[in-house]
């Protein structure tokens, strides 16, 4: 039983780390996120370099508009974390 209900702590935990995440909205401001950003640009088109960091090119990866940050109003840093 002890071991179940510490099974069960750290899958709550899991979820509360993970939703905190989700809930950090993607800021343009912050270095972390910017690098983050460009880290799935440069994995997902090596060959390719980015113009700007607003730029029509993220259409060629799925991104919706020209400011992939807008995309991320949903998961927050952790849509992009997950793609990355």
């Amino acid at each position: 039983m002890k071991a179940c209900l510490l099974q069960i702590s750290g899958y709550k935990q899991l979820y509360l780390d993970v939703e905190s995440v989700r809930k950090k909205p993607y800021d343009s401001d912050n270095l972390q996120h910017e690098k983050l950003l460009l880290k799935l640009w440069n994995l997902l088109m090596p060959t390719k370099k980015l113009k700007a960091r607003i730029s029509k090119q993220w259409a060629d990866i799925g991104f919706q508009g020209d400011d992939p940050k807008t995309d991320f109003r949903g998961m927050g840093v952790l849509g992009l974390i997950n793609l990355v």
